[in-house]
């Protein structure tokens, strides 16, 4: 009977345990950019899965690639990459084998978005896709912002307010088109220019990083006039104070497509796929490029959206404008490495 009784005992705490993990809701981790979902469709999902999503935001795409380098892509379901990066990222392991079947409504995207990677498979759904600029304070300057040399050689009034982007990719690649020469340059001759040009910025520079997009924003108080800014995030700061601008420069600038990627080691996969099928519905879709005030890949979506929206030159900006603009190209190790050095150097030197 004492072993019956023991027995018995077991059976009730295992019975106790499955049930607690059954009732448990699912829960989807998300390594993303923030506020780049509309918590309004995130609580959709949630209610349509029953299953909680947990966010873990990142401010450049350095940050992302460190977090995931940290915990060898662990711990994520879903990662935000940048076209640029999703190469590198395969090579390291990270993505799973973008299974399309499972995400019906990829027939909504618009198939120029859908490039394969180097072995020929699919490992990201596009999300967004915009441009990067000047947002700048148009009452805290003194002429009209239109070339990437007010940012980099600015009028002495500008000194200590502005905020530069911590990120060798922008940074480098912007200082290169402020020089006339290619966003992805690997010449060396130019990289070592674009690097003196972001040296003689320094004495500007109020700090390295990224405008928090909130009412109290640093460019929405005053204390910052200038800064680097994707065209949506500038847009949504506008909300908080019109007497925001957002220019790509005459220079032109990069394009940047943002993707969705299942991580390797997620240990959600159904549940990530059932996110992308959701997001990637068009009435979710049109929600989200609502809230993010960016340029959707969802043509069905795009159709549902205003006039208003699509044909604000900010969120699309006209064909003269793009003409003067470049991919991020991946490049090769030799060339990134040298990217790498040139901006450690730049980090490092005294301010004047």
């Amino acid at each position: 009977m004492m072993r019956s009784g023991r027995w018995w005992g077991w059976f009730l705490l295992l019975l106790c345990i499955s049930w607690t993990a059954l009732g448990a809701p699912r829960e989807l981790v998300i390594l993303n950019w923030a506020d780049y979902m509309d918590p309004a469709v995130i609580a959709d999902f949630e209610r349509a899965f029953d299953a909680k999503v947990r966010q873990v935001y990142f401010e450049t795409m350095d940050m992302c690639t460190q977090m995931l380098l940290d915990n060898d892509g662990k711990g994520y379901d879903l990662v935000i990459v940048s076209h640029h990066n999703l190469e590198p990222y395969r090579r390291q392991g990270w993505l799973a084998h973008l299974d399309t079947k499972r995400i019906p409504n990829l027939r909504h995207i618009n198939a120029r978005w859908m490039k394969p990677l180097s072995d020929g498979g699919t490992y990201s759904m596009p999300y967004f896709w915009g441009t990067t600029g000047i947002g700048y304070r148009e009452d805290l300057v003194s002429t009209e912002i239109t070339s990437w040399k007010q940012l980099f050689q600015p009028d002495p009034s500008q000194y200590g307010k502005i905020l530069m982007i911590d990120s060798v990719r922008d940074s480098i690649g912007l200082a290169l088109k402020a020089l006339g020469h290619s966003f992805n340059s690997t010449d060396p001759s130019e990289l070592a220019e674009a690097g003196n040009l972001l040296k003689a910025q320094r004495p500007f520079i109020k700090a390295f990083g990224y405008l928090k997009i909130k009412e109290n924003s640093e460019i929405v108080t005053g204390s910052v006039s200038m800064a680097v800014l994707y065209n949506g995030d500038a847009l949504k700061l506008r909300e908080y104070e019109p007497r925001i601008r957002f220019v790509v420069p005459k220079e032109g600038s990069g394009i940047w497509i943002d993707h969705l990627a299942v991580m390797s080691k997620s240990r959600e996969k159904e549940l990530a796929y059932d996110f992308l099928n959701f997001i990637s519905d068009p009435t979710q879709a049109a929600r989200l490029a609502k809230f993010c005030h960016y340029a959707t890949p969802n043509q069905t979506a795009e159709a549902l959206m205003p006039d208003s929206y699509r044909n604000d030159p900010i969120i699309y900006p006209p064909p003269e404008i793009l003409d003067r603009c470049e991919d991020y190209q991946e490049l090769p190790p030799r060339a990134m490495k040298l990217w790498n050095q040139i901006y450690a150097r730049v980090l490092s030197s005294k301010t004047k």
